[in-house]
């Protein structure tokens, strides 16, 4: 696990100097730390899962692990997972359709097996979240990315 976690800080510290400069955020867009909003977790030692088996990693990557609850759940479809500069911040889109029918049907079966994720999620389609590193662990809200400007 050092071998992540080093090259996981090193890439921090890269995105870190890129972004410096910036209003006095973490580069999220997130406010300055305070007693009313307290210091995230270091995404170095974010919260993780269940041990993934099975997968064949390079470079050195090691100790593979699923991000818990609320960021996987059961059911549904995620996909697209990316990264911010800080580390701080997970983006993802989410489907409440169940991409194993889907996929072994031939894309003919669209089964909800998912929930929705928050009381914006309407309909089924995919929909794009973020997954804050918080004080206390990950936070999940819907992002409106998606939303119409007019």
């Amino acid at each position: 696990m050092k071998i992540s976690r080093h090259r996981f800080a090193a890439a921090q510290l890269i995105a870190a100097l890129l972004l410096a400069g910036g209003g006095g955020g973490n580069g999220d867009g997130a406010e300055t730390p305070s007693p009313e909003n307290p210091t995230p977790i270091d995404p170095g030692d974010a919260p993780t899962g269940a041990v993934v088996s099975g997968v064949t990693l390079a470079e050195g990557w090691e100790d593979l692990r699923e991000v818990p609850a609320p960021v996987n759940i059961n059911g549904g479809w995620t996909d697209s997972v990316m990264v911010s500069a800080s580390g701080r911040s997970l983006y993802f889109a989410y489907t409440r359709y169940d991409f194993d029918q889907f996929y072994r049907s031939g894309g003919t079966v669209w089964t909800v097996t998912g929930p929705a994720r928050s009381a914006q999620m309407t309909g089924n389609e995919f929909k794009i979240f973020r997954a804050d590193l918080t004080a206390t662990g990950w936070d999940v809200n819907y992002h409106p990315v998606m939303a119409c400007a007019g």
